[in-house]
């Protein structure tokens, strides 16, 4: 329940969002974000 309403905080849709932008992770966009995960 707590992950799901984490997933859901508007600083996870920036963050995604923002991860979009960068060139080095275009070609695999999100491909290194793991829901729950801190460590990257």
């Amino acid at each position: 329940k707590l992950r799901a309403e984490e997933a859901e905080h508007p600083i996870e849709k920036v963050g995604k969002d923002l991860r979009k932008m960068f060139s080095w992770s275009a070609q695999s966009i999100d491909s290194d974000y793991v829901e729950g995960s801190a460590a990257r």
